[in-house]
């Protein structure tokens, strides 16, 4: 370091005054081999004393009181260092600027939040000092200002609007009442807005309510999915330990629903990691603690590991996140986990407290815009009419949600553990949950079964799985997928297909007559 930049970080320690910076001073000074050098110590720590007496003065005139165009005219910027010129940039934003210092990272007020960008910090600097910013006079403030200048530091826990309220475009919404409160200040330390202006408990929902989500999924799972919504909302922490989970095939409106909440809650508030990721990543728990929901509908195929961590994201517990290259630190997750799949993806754990975390929600309809295909119509610009035109009905659907999960303290149709177990290895593969609940070794003639007369069709028993599957929100495999599951199951020389006649029949398994009204009951209620 140059000799007079030496001098200028002496004199700010000789001028701060703390113990920390009074030490640094000493331990300095006390080192440097005095007999070698051909400065006397005394002459030396005059001039710190002469520089800190300058700096004291640059401080009497002001600085902070001056505009930008005064504080750029004031200096001779040519003949300053980079940590001079960040010095005086420090002296002017500490009063000017409102930037901030919490978890590693540095914050800068826009007006209505704290954005965590050092571009920010950029412009800050380029309009005081123009032509003469350059990227290391940026360091330099960052790392020899914000980050160690205790009048930069907020704690993390003070980060983020508090208590069952959040940001939208027009001031802080009290998500109980229903009310907007009074504008965003500084202080909130909001970090997450949405970019939704509010209008009412009676905002105009009537395409989100009645031509998509009526349609889309059934009464119980529709309250779970407004209160799931509505908890998206409340960005402090993570008081209800859930996470939602929706199920079904494509073109049952899961997408729908996540393009909807995602324009509510803003692209820039929501990441799209898998479960499998924010398991076992760093990356991703890093960008969760500046996101209010992670969207994710690509998580089927693959076992999910580190369930531990997602106990962690979604049980208020503390862990830490360790960066490459950057300080090592701790987070309790706020942001809330959404999930959708064709087919839940399988886990290898008994754990009953990963399976308390989870509320599905099946989207169990298909919708197309094919005439006579047996499905439900598809209106293909409806997303996009109701994001230009409900969403602050949509916001206000929301909220509704949010507060009866408030008023009752958990979800509509909570399952137990044990249930919620059960169901996910039924649904994590549906056709191996068919063949061991309905399937049975043995021959229809044998158990006096007369109306499959002597015989189990391949056909008749594939109608009869997909019937089941229907009941279910994944896709039945092909028909001779399920035979290969089917001689898997059973041994070989058990379950065979031959052929009688002009159709093929199963020799060793067949479906009894109980069973058969079983799934025909099954499939009939859902319909």
């Amino acid at each position: 370091m140059e000799h007079r930049e030496w001098l200028y970080l002496l004199a700010e320690w000789y001028n701060s005054g703390t113990v920390v910076d009074t030490i640094k001073y000493q331990k300095v000074v006390t080192n440097v081999p005095w007999r070698s050098v051909e400065m006397r110590r005394d002459d030396f720590e005059d001039q710190v004393k002469n520089v800190a007496a300058e700096l004291d003065e640059d401080e009497s005139k002001d600085i902070w009181e001056m505009s930008t165009q005064e504080f750029y005219e004031y200096f001779d910027w040519h003949n300053l260092s980079d940590r001079q010129m960040a010095y005086n940039c420090h002296w002017w934003c500490k009063y000017n600027a409102d930037i901030a210092f919490s978890n590693d990272q540095v914050f800068v007020y826009d007006g209505d939040i704290w954005v965590n960008e050092q571009k920010q910090v950029a412009q800050i600097l380029q309009r005081l000092l123009k032509s003469h910013y350059g990227k290391h006079v940026k360091e330099e403030f960052i790392d020899g200002y914000v980050s160690v200048k205790s009048s930069y530091h907020v704690d993390w826990e003070e980060m983020g609007i508090d208590g069952p309220r959040c940001v939208v475009e027009n001031g802080i919404l009290n998500l109980v009442n229903g009310e907007i409160e009074r504008a965003v200040e500084p202080d909130d330390y909001a970090i997450v807005k949405f970019p939704v202006t509010w209008e009412g408990l009676d905002a105009d929902s009537e395409k989100w309510v009645n031509e998509f989500l009526e349609r889309s999924v059934n009464d119980v799972d529709l309250q779970k999915l407004q209160e799931f919504a509505g908890y998206c909302l409340y960005t402090h922490d993570y008081p209800y330990k859930k996470a939602l989970m929706m199920l079904g095939d494509g073109n049952n409106g899961k997408g729908l629903f996540e393009d909807v909440i995602t324009a509510v809650i803003g692209p820039d508030n929501v990441m799209n990691y898998g479960l499998r990721d924010l398991s076992g990543g760093n990356f991703g728990l890093q960008r969760l603690q500046n996101t209010a929901v992670n969207i994710n509908s690509d998580i089927e195929g693959n076992e999910i590991d580190h369930t531990s961590t997602f106990k962690k994201l979604t049980g208020r517990d503390r862990f830490k996140v360790e960066p490459k290259h950057e300080t090592p630190f701790e987070i309790e997750n706020a942001a809330k986990l959404m999930f959708a799949a064709n087919q839940i993806p399988d886990v290898d754990t008994d754990d009953l407290a990963f399976y308390s975390r989870w509320t599905f929600v099946e989207f169990p309809h298909r919708f197309t815009t094919r005439d006579d295909d047996g499905y439900f119509d598809a209106d293909p610009h409806l997303a996009e009419t109701i994001i230009e035109n409900e969403l602050s009905g949509v916001l206000a659907w929301m909220v509704k949600g949010y507060q009866q999960l408030h008023d009752q303290h958990h979800f509509s149709g909570e399952m137990e553990p044990e249930d919620v177990r059960t169901e996910w290895n039924h649904l994590s593969d549906p056709t191996v949950t068919f063949i061991r609940n309905f399937v049975e070794a043995g021959h229809p003639a044998e158990h006096g079964d007369p109306k499959l007369d002597g015989r189990m069709t391949v056909s008749g028993l594939y109608d009869l799985y997909k019937k089941y599957m229907a009941t279910t929100p994944v896709s039945p495999v092909s028909k001779q997928k399920l035979s290969r599951y089917i001689k898997n199951r059973f041994k070989a020389d058990t379950a065979s297909e031959r052929r009688d006649g002009v159709v093929r029949v199963w020799d060793g398994v067949f479906i009894p007559e109980g069973n058969r009204e079983e799934i025909k009951g099954l499939y009939e209620e859902s319909l």
